[in-house]
């Protein structure tokens, strides 16, 4: 249960609700990463005439907070967020 709630806590509100939680910076760095070596594994693999300015837009259309944002708001658990 702590690693979920500090999943979904934004780092903001520690600091603006005066409680002492942990926020998902740590953790998002982390995602980030696996994030990237997973989607770069996939557009690498699945555009084999592409070169690396092509591959590399791809994979920031895919891992964006812009997406990841209108992904949330599609799953419905947006409204989870403690923010």
């Amino acid at each position: 249960y702590s690693f979920l709630k500090t999943a979904i806590t934004d780092a903001t509100y520690p600091q603006l609700s005066n409680l002492s939680l942990d926020d998902y910076q740590r953790m998002e760095y982390l995602g980030d990463c696996v994030l990237d070596i997973v989607v770069t594994f996939a557009i690498f693999n699945a555009n084999e005439d592409s070169d690396e300015g092509e591959m590399t837009f791809m994979k920031h259309s895919f891992v964006s907070n812009h997406t990841f944002s209108h992904l949330a708001y599609a799953l419905g658990i947006h409204n989870n967020l403690i923010t």
